[in-house]
């Protein structure tokens, strides 16, 4: 068989990576898990590693101005996820999954929520 057929090789860049970091905060060990998908990720933020709440918030095309969100599981009460997710996705325009399971402290979730704020400044690519 003849012919001049060229075969092209393309590298694939991995559509999900893992990302971990620490901090202590306020004397609180706070762990950061995300999970980075193609165009949305999801980080899991606590003192253990436990999925207590989990909420999701993205971007629409009719308000730019906020994020719309929703609660997925967990108490109903508990607004931290849900907050943060609206934040992150307004700040990255990316759909954004949070479980959060920081003691709340008005003190500590705004200097958590900075931690996260720094590491997307510092390593855009995991996010």
């Amino acid at each position: 068989m003849e012919g001049n057929d060229e075969t092209n090789v393309e590298s694939i860049h991995p559509l999900i990576s893992v990302h971990n970091f620490e901090d202590n905060i306020l004397g609180n060990q706070i762990y950061f898990h995300v999970i980075k998908l193609s165009e949305s990720f999801h980080i899991c933020v606590g003192t253990a590693a436990v999925m207590k709440n989990m909420a999701v918030a993205m971007q629409t095309k009719y308000n730019k101005g906020s994020a719309s969100g929703n609660a997925l599981f967990g108490d109903a009460g508990d607004t931290v996820s849900l907050n943060m997710a609206q934040k992150l996705a307004q700040k990255t325009g990316k759909q954004v999954f949070v479980s959060c399971s920081v003691p709340y402290d008005q003190n500590l979730i705004p200097l958590v929520e900075k931690r996260i704020s720094d590491e997307i400044k510092s390593h855009p690519q995991h996010f």
